[in-house]
């Protein structure tokens, strides 16, 4: 849970500047911006009040400044009151920025893990809607179009989601629109297939739920190419499938039986019998994020036979009121390899979701303990992230290459 604290204190002396010059250390940014309050709160001038921002601005040009495990938000709108949206408060909460002297500038001072990486926005009061960071030229899409982003000081970039010159690039197969009798929806079809694909071998499968998004929000094929290339995954073929047309996302994987048994039985099928794919569970892998988590988990449990390794990055277990976790404790996937990671502040994702099932960081830490208990091979983690595609894309290769057993050589 993260703690909020606002540096923002009303002082009762208010007496004039005097010209004083201010000299803010670079390398203390948050210090610096206690220097810079106790200034405004010196005048009443809004002039040289702007004259102090500006000076500030000058050594610290771009937002968020971070400091340790403290992050600066300062933003200018001319607004009635400017708010913050982002993971940390899962979107549908926010947290009130505050007024700098009698400026348009706003500003809010959190306290966040030195390791964390969150996706926001800042909300205008007044019906204006929400805006990304003017002075952070870092930005990351999302469902919700593109995001601003802050990397806490000890949070690793990703490097492998860039597309490197001397990495030799796979192929992406569009097979268009596939129609099923089984469940009667249709789904679009994408297939990776790695560089120097040679049908005369065969290749481990790994199966991606909401398959546009893996591939336009998690550039998985750039990171396919990279981590084979690095030997941190083996040649393989990757399948993403989209939600259908007829559904959409929440109706096909909400436990829905129909859209399992087309998964499993004839999309397999089909992908078997165009590609060389390894026949064999232990070599079939199935990833999903949120809704996608929780039917990639249920395909496992459902049919062992076909799935033998699961990455559930956030997956919405606590559906149905934990439906899925009765049937792990139940049955749990005894062969199954399981990859489970979720971000500390995925503690209640809002919108139609309310009282416990909006838990995901509680619903999976249920999951953990019942797979630990049942012996299941599990892999969990947990990351100061939140419910974000920018959070889903950082381990990828490595939760896939731990699903599918397979050592660097």
């Amino acid at each position: 849970m993260q703690r909020f604290m606002s540096l923002f204190l009303i002082c009762a002396l208010l007496a004039s500047c005097g010209g004083a010059a201010v000299s803010y250390d670079p390398t203390q940014p948050i210090t610096s911006f206690n220097l810079l309050r106790e200034q405004l709160a010196k005048t009443n001038d809004q002039a040289e009040q702007l004259k102090l921002i500006n000076d500030f601005n000058a050594v610290f040009p771009t937002s968020p400044l971070t400091q340790g495990d403290q992050a600066l938000f300062m933003v200018e709108k001319d607004a009635p009151r400017m708010e913050l949206s982002s993971d940390l408060t899962n979107w549908f909460q926010t947290t009130s920025m505050q007024r700098l002297g009698s400026t348009n500038w706003w500003g809010l001072v959190q306290t966040i893990s030195s390791t964390a990486r969150i996706d926001y926005r800042f909300g205008v009061g007044g019906g204006g809607g929400l805006m990304n960071d003017p002075r952070n030229p870092t930005l990351v899409p999302s469902s919700m179009g593109m995001n601003s982003e802050l990397r806490m000081p000890e949070y690793l970039t990703p490097t492998e989601i860039i597309s490197r010159s001397d990495v030799p690039k796979g192929t992406l197969e569009d097979l268009g629109d596939y129609y099923t009798d089984i469940s009667k929806t249709t789904h679009r079809l994408h297939v990776y297939l790695p560089a120097n694909y040679d049908p005369a071998k065969q290749y481990p499968s790994v199966y991606f739920q909401d398959g546009d998004d893996y591939q336009n929000y998690a550039f998985t094929p750039t990171i396919l190419d990279n981590a084979i290339a690095d030997q941190i995954l083996p040649p393989l073929i990757a399948i993403f499938v989209k939600p259908s047309r007829e559904q959409g996302r929440q109706r096909d994987y909400d436990l829905n039986d129909a859209y399992s048994e087309f998964f499993a039985t004839e999309l397999v099928s089909l992908i078997d019998s165009k590609y060389s794919t390894i026949n064999d569970p232990k070599q079939r892998v199935v990833v999903g994020d949120s809704y996608g988590g929780l039917i990639s988990l249920y395909l496992a449990l459902q049919y062992p036979e076909v799935f033998g390794g699961v990455v559930n990055q956030s997956g919405f277990v606590s559906r149905q009121n934990g439906r899925l976790l009765t049937l792990m404790s139940i049955q749990p996937p005894v062969n199954a390899r399981i990859v489970t990671v979720v971000g500390t502040y995925e503690t209640c994702i809002g919108g139609p979701v309310t009282g416990d099932e909006c838990n995901f960081l509680e619903g999976n830490r249920t999951l953990r303990d019942i797979l630990v208990g049942a012996g299941v091979q599990l892999n969990y983690a947990e990351y100061p992230q939140g419910h974000a595609w920018a959070f889903w894309r950082d381990h990828i290769d490595r939760e896939v290459a731990w699903a599918l057993d397979w050592q660097k050589p």
